[in-house]
């Protein structure tokens, strides 16, 4: 049955360059792609990479719009809360907040599910990341040993799987613990999902160079994969100036 509340059928993070860019990534790794060499030349620009960008931009065009591709994170998880998205794809982080009785209209509603995968039986395609840490600053006037005696307090199991209310612990065994419908689908997506990479190229050059072309795609006459070889030349020309690509 229709829904009258409903005002866009699904949501993904597009609204910004590094919005698109997280969302590629993960897709691309998910189609099991790399998006360097080990050499640090570019390998986005493949067809793991191409079938990942388009597989984005269908999903934007079938169930987004334009209108769509306005919604940050923060107003997809708005609406989902408040009826106006009937599905959305976001970071784990703002799950909690759907069964907030000050937060969300619909608690106990909304079901949660693991990441897509890019194809059958595939991994999930989402890589896991910390929005914030913790750490002890070398000219703090604060005794280190009394900063780190805090910070373990607020790490050990009751203080997490209460926090689990608002946010993704980081101890599996929260999961088992804490009244919190949307773990499951975290951990089983962490478990099954696919391979971050750290290289240092990727943070310096590849994100800042990605953020920049990727949203280009949302034009209907966008050549995908020309777009991705201009990014590659882009992240080759730059890669080389700071060292990370020699001849």
């Amino acid at each position: 049955a229709e829904e009258d509340s409903i005002d866009i059928p699904f949501t993904i993070n597009l609204h910004a360059g590094c919005a698109w860019r997280i969302e590629i990534v993960d897709m691309v790794l998910g189609f099991e792609g790399q998006l360097l060499n080990e050499d640090n030349t570019p390998a986005f620009n493949s067809p793991e990479g191409v079938a990942a960008l388009q597989q984005i931009v269908d999903l934007a065009n079938a169930c987004m719009g334009p209108e769509g591709l306005t919604y940050s994170i923060d107003d997809s998880q708005i609406s989902m809360a408040t009826g106006g998205l009937a599905m959305m794809q976001t970071w784990a982080t703002r799950a909690a907040a759907m069964d907030d009785p000050d937060f969300s209209d619909l608690v106990g509603e909304i079901e949660f599910a693991p990441a897509p995968r890019a194809f059958p039986d595939g991994p999930y395609a989402a890589t896991g990341g910390t929005g914030a840490g913790l750490a002890i600053p070398a000219n703090g006037n604060v005794d280190p040993e009394i900063a780190f005696l805090v910070m373990m307090e607020a790490l050990d199991l009751d203080s997490q799987v209460g926090a689990a209310q608002f946010g993704v612990a980081s101890r599996l065994e929260v999961a088992e613990l804490a009244n919190a419908r949307y773990l499951p689908a975290v951990f089983e997506t962490i478990e099954g999902g696919v391979e971050g990479n750290s290289v240092p190229a990727i943070g310096a050059v590849l994100n800042p160079v990605l953020d920049q072309f990727l949203p280009r795609a949302a034009d209907p006459d966008a050549d995908l994969a020309a777009l991705l070889d201009e990014a590659a030349a882009a992240y080759t020309e730059e890669a080389t100036l700071q060292g990370f690509i020699t001849e």
